[in-house]
């Protein structure tokens, strides 16, 4: 087994993370995304902490960022995650590593609440976790919300493809 590692991002890191993300903007199931927009772009809309890399056997395999929902000061702490893991290298664990280390950075830079929406495929009975998501949270990661219908018409249109509903997860920050 390699090495597993998880470092801040370095602007020098782009080519593997913007690899990584067009990775999972060509799965149509990680985000509504049609294309990796330039350095520069992405960095002004992400926060400048709590940008993690993870390493396996030196090679970076994914990444994880920061994004506020609202510039007002009362949601200062409230943040969306985005976190990707490289084709090759799913189904080990990464993300879950990747995830821990983001919620402990989130805590010492004063975040309380992070939440992410997954894009679920297939419907399931009872509501679960989609597979991408799984191997990254703990079990028992309760869902937070599902959007259906109304947004998945609007998504038909973006995408000219399917969906089930879009789930919505919140984490809590413990010790902030």
């Amino acid at each position: 087994m390699s090495e597993i590692t998880v470092r801040p991002m370095e602007p020098e890191d782009w080519n593997a993370v913007s690899r990584i993300y067009l990775e999972g903007i060509s799965t149509e199931h990680a985000t509504f995304q049609t294309n990796c927009p330039p350095y520069t772009a992405w960095d002004a809309s992400h926060t400048k902490d709590c940008r993690l890399v993870v390493l396996d056997g030196g090679v970076i395999a994914g990444w994880t960022a920061l994004h506020r929902v609202d510039p007002r000061w009362c949601y200062r702490g409230v943040v969306e995650v985005s976190i990707y893991v490289g084709e090759q290298f799913r189904g080990r664990g990464l993300g879950y590593h990747l995830l821990t280390a983001l919620c402990a950075a989130a805590e010492q830079a004063g975040y309380w609440t992070l939440q992410s929406t997954a894009i679920e495929l297939e419907p399931w009975d009872p509501p679960r976790l989609p597979r991408p998501l799984a191997g990254h949270l703990p079990d028992g990661t309760p869902l937070q919300g599902r959007r259906t219908r109304r947004v998945q018409e609007a998504l038909i249109r973006i995408k000219k493809r399917r969906y089930s509903d879009l789930l919505h997860l919140r984490f809590f920050v413990q010790g902030v």
